[in-house]
């Protein structure tokens, strides 16, 4: 999911819109049973690409987290809207990156080590429509000189905040049949902040990087619903396609989506962060809490 100036992951907790249960006048179940204390172990990777003068940075980024379903709230005063109720996940785990960098001539091998992450996700209980989510990743930063050494250079902290203005309905209940359209547009509110602190005994003379993150991406897209699908933990899903900004595999007996690819953030201004494109979030597996 990419595409102004300032990043997310993070997207990366897609995976928390298909929730509760509603019936049609036939009594058929238009959206997904919401059991709380589901947990879903997810798999996140995307790509970082940064240049600067010259300077190149590429980070392939790995996440492996976990989606608690724990409550159904009301909340006052949301991008989704007042007095509306929401379903809400937590979300916990561990980051892992490896990429390069090249810094006036000489490349530099880079890892990212000690990784962690944390931070919630709502969607709104009336249509599964994502509302908000946000994330915050900690870890350090660890360079690889060659035959010079290899030591932390860097204490990384990145918050980031998005909200959905309105709630984007990425899904739509009850699904119907292959060819089926429905229209996403709306506007991703990104909120957030990259704190970098180096290390005070690095070879280098390199100042700290405290930066805010404030954009505004608009987000449209025309999904269609494709056809069956054996796809991941489950042989049966049905393909929601919104080409390169969103695509998903919702299995109907685990009531919810096993796989989603986005791309709602790229960023190509001449300078500075590029892309951070490709987002795949895979489920691992799937555990019911109340059983």
């Amino acid at each position: 999911m990419r595409l102004a100036k300032g990043p997310s992951v993070c997207c990366l907790a897609v995976c928390a819109v298909l929730v509760v249960r509603a019936h049609d006048a036939r009594g058929a179940v238009d959206v997904p049973t919401w059991e709380l204390s589901d947990l879903w172990d997810i798999q996140e990777t995307f790509t970082i690409d940064l240049s600067e003068d010259d300077s190149t940075l590429n980070l392939d980024v790995e996440l492996n987290s976990s989606f608690l379903r724990i409550g159904v709230e009301t909340r006052t005063g949301s991008a989704g809207g007042p007095q509306r109720a929401y379903v809400q996940e937590r979300l916990s785990g561990t980051v892992d990156a490896d990429g390069s960098a090249e810094i006036g001539g000489a490349t530099v091998n880079l890892s990212f080590e000690n990784g962690e992450l944390g931070g919630e996700s709502w969607s709104r209980v009336s249509d599964l429509a994502w509302v908000h989510e946000n994330l915050v990743i900690e870890g350090d930063l660890v360079a690889d000189f060659s035959l010079i050494f290899r030591d932390k250079v860097a204490r990384v902290t990145l918050e980031l905040t998005m909200d959905f203005v309105p709630p984007a309905e990425f899904y739509d209940f009850p699904i119907g049949e292959p060819g089926e359209t429905w229209r996403v547009d709306v506007m991703l509110v990104l909120t957030g902040c990259l704190v970098v602190a180096f290390a005070p005994d690095i070879p280098f003379d390199l100042e700290d990087v405290d930066q805010p993150l404030d954009a505004m991406v608009p987000v449209q897209v025309t999904m269609t619903l494709g056809g069956r699908e054996s796809r991941g933990i489950s042989s049966d899903t049905h393909r929601i396609d919104g080409g390169e900004v969103f695509t998903a595999w919702y299995a109907p007996e685990l009531r919810n989506a096993v796989e989603i690819q986005t791309n709602l953030f790229r960023f190509d201004d001449g300078g500075g962060l590029e892309q951070w494109a490709g987002n795949s979030l895979i489920a691992t597996g799937h555990t019911s809490l109340n059983v």
